[in-house]
């Protein structure tokens, strides 16, 4: 990987423009934000509203786990006013990158994992290890609080607008805890809290916040594509024994797993949307982090009402 970046960003030298400037010191633009992953374009896009322009690095649909930046990739990283991402084993690229660039005097560098209480990765049977869990925007009051840091954040680079993107931040952030509240007042008092996800498990963070039970086929942000058959075999007994109606699968799953259960227990197939990539139709659409949040809850209702 480190060959590869230096390549690209020898390449990106032909045709990048010299180390952004502070643009709110020349008022000649607006400032420029670039975000690695969906969800902190998201946030910056709500934040900044008319006065800043916000780019997201990934494609809709791509997945972070195999990305490779291209050299225009490195470029508008290097050329932009603000960066975003979330740091942690997955955003190595990201570090590379960041060494290589010669000048950050005047870019804002947000490291999202900075920001929020960690929490360490826990497997399938529970068992908690060494690596962070990088999934911190699934949990929605993480992601008011980033919020609030990207827009104070991009005050500080244009003062002269310093107040509508922390206006715009405090409304996001209203959205963001009216289904935050919904969600908890739902979960507050439930009989049973245990969902099962029967596909990779990136909602640490969304079940602790909520204090859910769950049970999962695969942990994080695991490549296996079939569990073993002591793990499908225990997920098939937690489904008839607490006589669940309704299981999950995550958005833009391949996985076959949900299926297979499914025709197995009887059982319907929800889908939970972990929010750190987006279809394109759905980004087209204008989903938004608020958006799909809220289909969480509907689906939520059905599978615990």
């Amino acid at each position: 990987m480190k060959k590869f970046l230096s390549i690209l960003f020898i390449l990106t030298i032909t045709f990048s423009f010299a180390s952004c400037s502070n643009s709110s010191t020349t008022g000649s633009k607006k400032i420029s934000v670039v975000a690695t992953i969906f969800p902190y374009y998201d946030f910056a896009k709500h934040a900044a509203g008319d006065y800043a322009d916000v780019e997201m690095l990934l494609t809709p649909g791509s997945d972070i786990h195999s990305y490779e930046p291209t050299p225009s990739d490195i470029a508008k990283i290097e050329e932009c006013d603000m960066f975003i991402y979330t740091g942690g084993e997955s955003d190595s690229w990201v570090e590379e990158i960041l060494n290589s660039i010669d000048n950050l005097s005047g870019k804002k560098i947000l490291k999202m994992i900075n920001y929020v209480p960690k929490k360490n990765e826990v497997d399938a049977d529970h068992i908690t290890g060494d690596e962070i869990d990088e999934h911190i925007w699934t949990s929605p009051v993480n992601a008011e609080n980033l919020t609030g840091i990207i827009g104070s954040n991009l005050g500080k680079l244009d003062l002269k607008n310093q107040v509508h993107y922390e206006e715009n931040a405090d409304n996001y952030i209203k959205e963001i805890d009216s289904v935050h509240k919904n969600i908890k007042s739902f979960t507050a008092n439930l009989q049973n809290n245990r969902i099962v996800v029967a596909d990779r498990f990136p909602l640490l963070y969304f079940t602790e916040a909520y204090k859910l039970q769950w049970e999962c086929a695969f942990p994080g942000c695991s490549s296996e594509t079939e569990p073993s058959l002591a793990r499908l075999s225990k997920l098939q007994k937690i489904i008839k024994n607490e006589n669940m109606k309704s299981i999950f699968k995550l958005d833009q799953s391949e996985n076959r797993v949900a299926e297979t259960l499914s025709e197995d227990t009887n059982t319907k197939v929800l889908t939970f949307y972990s929010c750190e990539t987006i279809s394109q139709q759905d980004f087209d659409n204008g989903e938004t982090y608020t958006t799909l949040m809220a289909k969480n809850f509907t689906a939520l209702r059905e599978a615990l009402g």
